[in-house]
């Protein structure tokens, strides 16, 4: 009798509190939000947890609903920031829409959207879910073909032996971007993905702005570290100042380094805490990160001459 009701118990199911989906709609914001940062804290396999954020919120199947779509039956009307194709030529065989820099090593990094550029604008989430997207030949993908994609075939949730020909083609395009040695092939499935994330972040951010709430505590956290690691290396850079006798060759080692940890303090910084949203303070916070990243890297270059050839180092040639 009783394992008859436990069978039956087992079998059963319920539906779930309305209520409760806000907060998996906040659960699952933080989420891509984490991943987000990551790949543009230079983590690229962040892009893969991004996939499967993207997926649970968006993609609506006959077996299982999105998330947006029990939040918000009419989700796919809601409207989204979108890089639209209004004017790529038909004949067109690559077009590139991820923003990267070039830092003074030959090393590329992509950079995260705020929106700013012209090509912005916003569209109803069906068309940036379905519209052909990226342009790699004749290969015309849509960011729900990219994120499917990561998603299930290349460890976001799943590792298929075989993946389509256009997931191939994005994830090892016929391109490479830097300068030599450190010239890349960049991953234009993960960047991709990672851009919608960061669209997405946003329609969430306007359309349900009662599930985000910027959480003082990890921000405080952020702020800290980003402080301590700028004095870390403002007195780095000054102890080279000081060590380095030449004043062209200090002028040459250390002006890149210097310039970027100011623009750090004095504008990066200040800008993040005084952001009026989780999103923007995140993407000033990053900015913030990655200028750090690369004054470190100056830094490092610098003191590495300064051992090798000691501190009477001078500059040869212009």
């Amino acid at each position: 009798m009783k394992a008859r009701g436990i069978e039956a118990l087992s079998s059963t199911t319920v539906s779930r509190n309305p209520s409760g989906y806000l907060k998996l709609l906040k659960d699952q914001y933080g989420l891509l939000k984490d991943a987000v940062d990551g790949f543009y804290a230079a983590n690229e396999a962040k892009a893969n947890d991004a996939a499967i954020r993207i997926r649970t919120l968006v993609h609506d199947t006959d077996k299982s609903k999105a998330l947006l779509s029990l939040v918000a039956p009419n989700y796919m009307e809601l409207s989204i920031y979108h890089r639209a194709n209004t004017d790529v030529h038909p004949g067109a065989v690559f077009v590139l829409k991820q923003p990267f820099v070039l830092s003074g090593d030959g090393k590329s990094t992509f950079i995260r959207d705020d929106f700013s550029n012209p090509d912005y604008t916003l569209v109803p989430l069906k068309r940036w879910w379905t519209e052909a997207y990226l342009i790699i030949g004749a290969i015309r993908s849509s960011k729900k073909q990219i994120v499917l994609d990561l998603a299930n075939k290349d460890g976001g949730a799943h590792v298929d032996p075989e993946v389509p020909l256009r997931h191939a083609a994005a994830s090892e395009p016929p391109m490479i971007i830097g300068l030599h040695p450190n010239a890349v092939r960049p991953n234009l499935a993960r960047s991709t993905v990672t851009q919608a994330g960061n669209e997405l972040l946003d329609y969430i951010e306007r359309h349900f702005p009662t599930v985000v709430e910027l959480d003082n505590r990890i921000a405080d956290s952020r702020v800290q570290e980003i402080q301590s690691r700028l004095q870390a290396l403002k007195d780095s850079a000054s102890q080279l100042d000081r060590t380095i006798v030449d004043k062209e060759a200090r002028e040459s080692l250390l002006r890149l380094a210097t310039y970027l940890l100011a623009d750090v303090e004095r504008f990066v910084l200040p800008q993040a805490l005084k952001a009026g949203n989780p999103i923007d303070a995140s993407r000033w916070f990053s900015a913030a990160e990655l200028q750090l990243k690369s004054a470190e890297e100056q830094l490092t270059r610098a003191q590495d001459m300064v051992s090798k050839y000691g501190p009477h180092l001078r500059v040869i040639g212009g």
